[in-house]
């Protein structure tokens, strides 16, 4: 009886680890991660396309509406920020569409529900750096 059992357990295993991943946030209010995607996608490539020039301390934002995992609807803003820091040079930084969706994809995995949403974090450089965020308006 027990090797009748061990194929059926293996099977049920290898179904389990077939079934398609969760979302990292699979509770409202939050975006699921495709619908994530497709938000900075259209971010990045409306905003970024060919490049733009980022002024210090001035946020590009935007807000989308996206849908949740139970199929409702969810305001997410999205914005990017290059914060200079201690450097006081000035001028401007140049940013193209690949940048910023390395900024927004590196966020994929940070969804948490906690206060203020997803949380997104961008690259730091050496003078200063950009700071993207996505979480959801009123949040």
């Amino acid at each position: 009886m027990h090797l009748q059992i061990l194929p059926i357990l293996l099977s049920l295993i290898h179904l389990i680890t077939a079934l398609p991943q969760q979302t990292p946030c699979p509770s409202t209010p939050h975006p699921t991660l495709p619908q994530y995607r497709l938000a900075y996608h259209t971010y990045c490539t409306r905003h970024f396309t060919p490049s733009r020039f980022l002024v210090p301390n001035e946020k590009l934002v935007f807000t989308y509406s996206l849908t949740d995992a139970r199929g409702r609807p969810v305001f997410w803003v999205l914005s990017a920020v290059w914060e200079q820091g201690g450097f006081l040079g000035g001028g401007s930084m140049e940013a193209g569409v690949e940048a910023c969706l390395e900024w927004f994809g590196r966020g994929e995995g940070e969804c948490v529900e906690r206060e203020g949403g997803m949380g997104v974090r961008g690259w730091k450089g050496k003078r200063g750096g950009v700071r993207v965020e996505a979480r959801r308006r009123g949040g």
